[in-house]
């Protein structure tokens, strides 16, 4: 995932099409192991970029957003990285709390890579003042892989994040 994602962010403007092109031509490039079965099986059996962009179903509620996050705290500027982790997430996992779990991985990762702070709490801190919707991460979770807006107590504020990017 991380060259596919580099690929996409030369150019922050990327759309969420450009990513989920991107995914596929990557694949299509070096056909291999490493997806989730569903996405796996999609990339092998579309023949065209159309054909797979019209397959996806971006509903889950599970971790690939997230998985391809961290590189996206590469960008420089911390409005950028919460815009293109959104975007990324939309484009196969265009739930509440997947986005928002993307961006604060996104933002944590820009956090350590431009060493923004000491410790821990300075980037809890840091990353709550960028998104709201960090402090609902204050919560330990135990369970298996997904994420439901409920298990975060996600609402309003989060909707609202999501319509300024």
């Amino acid at each position: 995932y991380t060259l596919k994602m580099f690929w996409s962010l030369i150019d922050i403007s990327a759309t969420s099409d450009d990513f989920l092109e991107s995914y596929y031509n990557t694949f299509k490039l070096d056909p291999r192991a490493g997806y989730s079965r569903i996405f796996q099986k999609l990339l092998q059996n579309s023949k065209t970029f159309d054909e797979f962009k019209t397959s996806i179903v971006p509903n889950s509620n599970k971790n690939g957003a997230c998985m391809r996050a961290p590189i996206i705290g590469i960008l420089n500027n911390a409005d950028d990285v919460m815009a293109v982790a959104m975007t990324q997430a939309k484009a196969t996992h265009n739930t509440v709390g997947v986005i928002c779990s993307a961006i604060c991985i996104a933002l944590m990762s820009h956090w350590n890579l431009y060493d923004l702070g000491d410790s821990y709490e300075d980037m809890f801190i840091w990353c709550k003042n960028k998104c709201t919707e960090f402090s609902k991460f204050e919560k330990h979770f135990d369970g298996s892989v997904g994420v439901n807006n409920s298990d975060l107590g996600l609402g309003m504020d989060t909707a609202m994040i999501m319509n300024n990017y």
